[in-house]
């Protein structure tokens, strides 16, 4: 009996998490591309993305490992309002 309760409960929180279309709370604008080579970061953010969030690590998404933190990163402003950067994390 354990079971059965134990598989309906994982279903009803799957089909919960599951979402679906026009269901996300995702700000346009706010997609991070990150591509990581040892400690040195690279990217783009979308225009949702302030500079003050980028320089300050914002929701881990320059360096996302525990405890790092950003010790050097160049920000540049694209046309459409997003950001390119290179950064360099420390701490991990």
């Amino acid at each position: 009996m354990k079971k059965i309760v134990f598989l309906a409960l994982f279903a009803a929180l799957a089909g919960c998490m599951s979402g679906g279309e026009g269901t996300s709370n995702r700000v346009e604008g706010s997609k991070a591309t990150i591509k990581r080579d040892g400690n040195m970061v690279t990217g783009t953010a979308g225009p949702a993305w302030t500079e003050e969030e980028l320089r300050n690590n914002a929701f881990g998404v320059v360096c996302d490992r525990p405890k790092e933190r950003i010790v050097k990163i160049d920000l540049a402003r694209t046309a459409d309002g997003g950001s390119t950067f290179s950064a360099e994390c420390s701490g991990a």
